[in-house]
């Protein structure tokens, strides 16, 4: 949930760069809003993060992992606009984490009400451990 991309264009040309960079690998999991929208702003968290989805993506063979310098660069990216936009910004990024956290609310009780109204599918009975 939340805005999938950033206005960039008033970041320095490597930041954008490294934007282009993070929008390219970190899309091809999952959405980019992900995250944008996340409250982890602190370099080291980056990289922890960071480290984490490079594991996933060996363990898993996903996709083809980024290397070590586009992995920095990524980092890098999302700690300047961690910098920029949430602790610069902070009253206007808290301000969006509570409409997000509202909205979620909204689509759980709406799936909620969804699972509801579905009609339950009986299990098949357990037959054991024999052929």
């Amino acid at each position: 949930m939340g805005p999938d991309t950033i206005d960039v264009s008033h970041y320095p040309p490597a930041q954008q760069k490294n934007y282009a960079l993070f929008l390219e690998r970190c899309s091809r999991c999952h959405t980019a809003a992900r995250a944008i929208n996340s409250r982890i702003i602190t370099q080291e968290d980056w990289q922890h993060f960071v480290s984490l989805m490079h594991g996933r993506l060996l363990s898993r063979s996903m996709s083809e992992p980024w290397k070590l310098e586009e992995g920095r660069a990524i980092i890098d990216f999302l700690a300047f606009d961690s910098e920029a936009r949430k602790l610069a910004h902070s009253q206007e990024f808290q301000d969006l984490q509570t409409r997000l956290a509202e909205r979620f609310k909204e689509v759980q009780k709406e799936k909620a009400g969804r699972s509801k109204d579905q009609p339950v599918k009986p299990s098949a009975p357990y037959t054991g451990d024999k052929p």
